[in-house]
C-alpha cells in the first residue's frame, strides 16, 4: 500500500499542530511523510458562532484546539448546525486548510462535516446510559443513522452499553 495515497487520516489536534509548525509549505502539511489531506477528530465544542454562511466552533481534544467550519449550504443529510452546542463531543471528516492570517498570524482551520454527536451533556450523570429515542429526538436524525453511530462508536471504543440496550461515554462516565 502506497503510505502516499492515504484516503483518511485519524488525527490528534497536537499532531496538526507540530506538523503545521515544522513545515515552511502551509498549504501542503505532511505527518511522518503522509501528506495529510482528509482527516478525522475527534473532540469537544467549545466557543461556537453562527454566521450567515458557516457555523464556526472551536473543537479541544485534550492535545490541543482547531477552528472547526461547518457550511451552511450542506447537503440535507448532514448533521443540522441547531446540534451542534457547545460541551457535546463531536467526530468531525473534513480537510485541513493552512493560510497565512492577517497580522502574520499563522491561522488553520478544519473544513469539515460534523457526523457523529458522542456525549449529550445534560446526560452525565445517569448510570443506565442514554436511551435511543432521546439521543435521536435531540439530535433529530433517523434510527438508522444513530445505530450506524453507535455502532461505529462502541467499536471505536468511545461508548460501551449500558443497561437495557442504553449507551454511556468511555471518555467521561
Amino acid at each position: 500500500m502506497n503510505r502516499d495515497a492515504q484516503a483518511l487520516l485519524p488525527l490528534t489536534i497536537k499532531q496538526i499542530n507540530d506538523a503545521y509548525q515544522a513545515s515552511d509549505d502551509k498549504a501542503n502539511l505532511t505527518i511522518d511523510g503522509v501528506e495529510i489531506g482528509k482527516i478525522s477528530l475527534l473532540g469537544r465544542v467549545c466557543s461556537k458562532a453562527g454566521q450567515t454562511t458557516d457555523v464556526k466552533f472551536v473543537l479541544d481534544d485534550g492535545t490541543g484546539m482547531i477552528e472547526c467550519t461547518k457550511w451552511l449550504q450542506e447537503p440535507a443529510n448532514s448533521i443540522p448546525v441547531e446540534s451542534i452546542l457547545n460541551g457535546i463531543y463531536v467526530r468531525v471528516y473534513g480537510h485541513l486548510k493552512g493560510f497565512q492570517g492577517q497580522n502574520n498570524n499563522d491561522q488553520k482551520s478544519v473544513e469539515q462535516l460534523v457526523s457523529y454527536f458522542l456525549l449529550l451533556p445534560q446526560n452525565r450523570e445517569m448510570t443506565e446510559g442514554t436511551p435511543h429515542d432521546v439521543i435521536r429526538e435531540y439530535l433529530r436524525i433517523t434510527l438508522d443513522r444513530l445505530k450506524l453511530a453507535i455502532e461505529n462508536l462502541t467499536y471505536e471504543g468511545q461508548i460501551y452499553e449500558g443497561v437495557t440496550d442504553r449507551y454511556k461515554s468511555a471518555i467521561d462516565g
